[in-house]
């Protein structure tokens, strides 16, 4: 499915949607009209009214959401999100904007087509799309969608490539490589049920031995590449992602 291809509008506006949608915006609702409803369930990124489509969009390279990706499109499902985290949401029609009438969120930035946020505490949050009027005079409120924010309890570590795929290992085993060997290390956020959290969380890479394991890209991404020295030694990798940390040692040798 195409991100830029809205889902049609149609059915009655149900009063369970219409009365939550009143209770979400609270005082804001006399102002912004809602309009548009769809009786059928909605896939995972359609808003709750039917009207708008929402995807979500990493805003920094450390998001551990987009980093197995090949390209920078949106994408199709709203994933669970980490606390403390920035990321972006865009909708479809083009030229409406989208912002929270909740505290979870912080907004960060508001585009043409969506914002910026961040996330503030765990919790469920409310985005809301906005258009233009006819008159141009004020806003609406065409659709909502929620988003799941969780707190971050522990991290994950895998190694491999981007257009291959990673294999999770523990960092108590570590990894191995041969001199002169390059090996890409991703690290993922997780939730207290160890589910994979989206995301951009302050990220940093270091080695305690940059003569054995030197880190050829950028330290403060989610996914970074080590290179081995031409002769055999040890070193200890640390990651920071967030508030959370977590070291491995890599052995270089035959």
């Amino acid at each position: 499915m195409s991100f830029l291809t809205p889902h049609p509008q149609g059915g009655t506006c149900a009063g369970r949607w219409a009365r939550r949608a009143r209770h979400l915006l609270g005082p804001s609702a006399s102002t912004l009209a809602l309009t548009g409803c769809v009786l059928s369930p909605a896939p995972p990124n359609e808003g709750q009214l039917g009207s708008d489509t929402f995807f979500y969009q990493c805003a920094e390279p450390s998001d551990a959401a987009c980093d197995l990706q090949l390209n920078a499109k949106p994408l199709d499902k709203l994933p669970v999100i980490a606390v403390g985290a920035t990321f972006g949401i865009v909708v479809t029609p083009l030229g409406h904007t989208v912002t929270t009438p909740t505290p979870f969120l912080q907004q960060s930035s508001v585009g043409p087509t969506g914002s910026v946020f961040i996330a503030e505490r765990e919790g469920e949050a409310v985005v809301i799309s906005l258009s233009s009027s006819v008159s141009n005079s004020t806003l609406q409120a065409s659709d909502l969608t929620h988003l799941e924010l969780r707190q971050p309890a522990s991290l994950a570590l895998s190694a491999g490539q981007v257009s291959t795929g990673f294999t999770t290992f523990a960092s108590t085993a570590g990894i191995k490589m041969t001199p002169g060997m390059t090996q890409s290390v991703r690290v993922v956020p997780l939730d207290a049920s160890s589910g994979a959290l989206a995301g951009a969380l302050p990220c940093q890479w270091t080695t305690s031995n940059s003569a054995a394991v030197a880190l050829s890209t950028d330290p403060t991404d989610n996914v970074v590449t080590l290179t081995a020295a031409t002769m055999p030694g040890t070193s200890m990798l640390t990651a920071t992602l967030g508030g959370l940390t977590t070291s491995f040692q890599v052995t270089v040798g035959p």
